[in-house]
């Protein structure tokens, strides 16, 4: 997940996942935010091989601390990312 900066309504976000069996991409628009969460719209704009990869839909990210933040989808996947 590569995060850039922009306003409400702008795609900030850039996803990229890759599996034994599949690579998917995507992008997500910002929905909202504060000083330590962002709300997002994420859509799939890439699966390899056609139609192994699922859009999450809309995904949260709160702040941890400068190296982590927390993910949370709306199809109810959550997990710990950490900067690179």
């Amino acid at each position: 997940m590569t995060i850039t900066q922009g306003e409400i309504g702008m795609t900030v976000v850039v996803t990229r996942t890759t599996s034994a069996d599949a690579k998917c991409r995507g992008t997500g628009t910002l929905l909202s935010v504060t000083e330590s969460t962002i709300e997002l719209d994420t859509v799939l704009t890439e699966s390899i091989p056609e139609g192994s990869c699922a859009s999450v839909g809309e995904q949260t990210l709160t702040l941890i601390d400068d190296a982590h933040l927390r993910w949370n989808a709306g199809d109810g996947g959550t997990g710990i990312l950490a900067r690179q």
